[in-house]
């Protein structure tokens, strides 16, 4: 009885004295990289020298968000009522454009480089049909613009925002001088354009 009393006591004491193994713990994990503020990139995109749109009937689209450069024309009023690229009837007194290269619902600032004027379009239409020119402006924006005489004009573009394929809106360049109430109304004008094109549209 006492040597199973030592033999019991002889296996705790060589269990206490056993090294245990000692369990690794896993580095941290790598914080997610955080995405630059939209606002931070749209002001790096303006910084950005403009792109000039190919001299083409149908350059690739452009998602970048950056300024574009060319020349622009105008809708004759007897286009009036007829359907654009987007579904609607296109309204002379509405400002609206037609772009080759900006996708439907982009809202750009447009400048006009020969008088330094300027107005915001709403991309509903694609066009126009002329290998040198890169934007088409309703009647309503030629006259806000001034080029109502010359009929055609070089003109800056800055997109303000950009619907992209996944539903998001994206903010281009024309954003980053842009106030916080000329961003929402573009993000709201994008959005809608989208929901009529059936796209389904992101939260955020």
């Amino acid at each position: 009885m006492g040597a199973i009393i030592l033999c019991t006591a002889g296996l705790a004491a060589c269990a206490a004295k056993a090294p245990q193994a000692s369990l690794a713990m896993p580095p941290p994990a790598e914080p997610p990289p955080q995405a630059l503020p939209a606002l931070t990139v749209a002001k790096r995109l303006s910084t950005m020298p403009p792109v000039a749109v190919p001299a083409v009937l149908r350059p690739p689209l452009d998602l970048s968000g950056r300024n574009e450069t060319g020349k622009a024309s105008y809708y004759a009023r007897r286009f009036a009522g007829r359907r654009t690229a987007d579904g609607q009837r296109f309204n002379p007194h509405a400002p609206m454009a037609a772009s080759k290269t900006l996708p439907l619902g982009t809202v750009a600032k447009v400048v006009n480089l020969s008088n330094g004027t300027s107005t915001t379009v709403t991309v509903a239409d694609r066009g126009p049909n002329v290998e040198s020119r890169m934007l088409d402006v309703s009647p309503e924006v030629a006259i806000r613009l001034g080029m109502i005489r010359e009929g055609v004009t070089r003109v800056l573009v800055e997109p303000i925002t950009i619907p992209e394929p996944d539903g998001k809106v994206k903010l281009g360049a024309g954003a980053a001088h842009a106030s916080k109430a000329q961003i929402a109304a573009a993000i709201g004008t994008s959005r809608r354009v989208m929901r009529q094109d059936g796209i389904r549209v992101a939260d955020r």
